[in-house]
C-alpha cells in the first residue's frame, strides 16, 4: 500500500495574545499548496515545532490537522509564556532599589524567560560581592498577577553581614619580610575582603618581585 501524500490548504497559528501572527507564521517552514508524504509531513512539522519554541515566548505548542475538501489545514496552537508585570526587591537595606534594578538584565513588560532571571541573580550576586557582601543570598520567586497572563518577579534577599579579614599569614616568603607584603596589598586585616569567588572560596593570587 502506497503511503498518501497530503495538501496543505492552510496554515493557521491560534492562542498567541501577545506575540504577532506573522512573526509566528515567519519561523514555520511548512508551505501552503505544498504535498508532503506522511513521514515528510511528520518531520517538517518537528522541525518548525523547533524553530517557534526557539523564539522563547511559549510553554507550549501542539500541531493538529483539520481535513478540508482540498487537502489539510494544519494548526499551531500556542500556549504564550506570560509577561513580567512587576519587578520587586525585599530585604535590601545596605544598597538601594534603583541601583539593584540597574544591575537587572530583565525589566517588566517583557516576556518571561527563567535563563534571564537566573541571570539577573547571578548580576545581583556578583553586584553585592563587589560592595562586600560576599554572603548576601537571593532568593527569586514567581509570583501571578493574572494567571497565565503576568507575573511579578520578587527577589527576597538577605544581605547578612560583609566579610572582613582577620589575619593575613604569607606562606614561603623567605626573602620578603610579611610587613612588607602587607604593606603593598590593597587588602589590609580587619578590612573589607575583596578577593573572593562567587562561591565566597579565596582566589588564587600571587605576588611576582625581581628578587632571585
Amino acid at each position: 500500500t502506497l503511503a498518501a501524500d497530503f495538501k496543505i490548504t492552510t496554515i493557521d497559528v491560534q492562542g498567541q495574545r501577545k506575540i504577532e501572527k506573522d512573526a509566528i507564521l515567519n519561523k514555520i517552514k511548512m508551505k501552503e499548496g505544498e504535498t508532503y508524504s506522511d513521514a515528510k509531513l511528520s518531520e517538517q512539522v518537528k522541525e518548525d515545532i523547533r524553530s517557534v519554541f526557539a523564539l522563547g515566548y511559549f510553554y507550549n505548542i501542539e500541531v493538529r490537522k483539520e481535513s478540508t475538501a482540498n487537502g489539510l489545514k494544519m494548526i499551531f496552537q500556542v500556549v504564550e509564556k506570560p509577561s513580567i508585570g512587576e519587578i520587586v526587591f525585599d530585604g535590601n537595606v545596605d544598597l538601594k532599589t534603583d541601583e539593584l534594578t540597574e544591575a537587572l538584565p530583565i525589566k517588566a513588560y517583557e516576556i518571561l524567560n527563567n535563563a534571564k532571571i537566573r541571570d539577573a541573580v547571578d548580576k545581583l550576586q556578583k553586584l553585592y560581592e563587589d560592595k562586600g557582601f560576599f554572603l548576601a543570598k537571593i532568593d527569586p520567586q514567581i509570583e501571578d498577577i493574572k494567571k497565565d497572563e503576568s507575573v511579578r518577579i520578587h527577589f527576597k534577599i538577605k544581605e547578612n553581614d560583609k566579610v572582613r579579614v582577620k589575619k593575613i599569614t604569607f606562606l614561603g616568603n623567605s626573602v620578603i619580610k610579611d610587613e612588607e607584603l602587607k604593606n603593598i596589598m590593597e587588602t589590609r586585616e580587619d578590612s573589607f575582603f575583596s578577593f573572593m569567588s562567587q562561591a565566597g572560596n579565596f582566589k588564587e593570587f600571587s605576588f611576582k618581585t625581581d628578587i632571585e
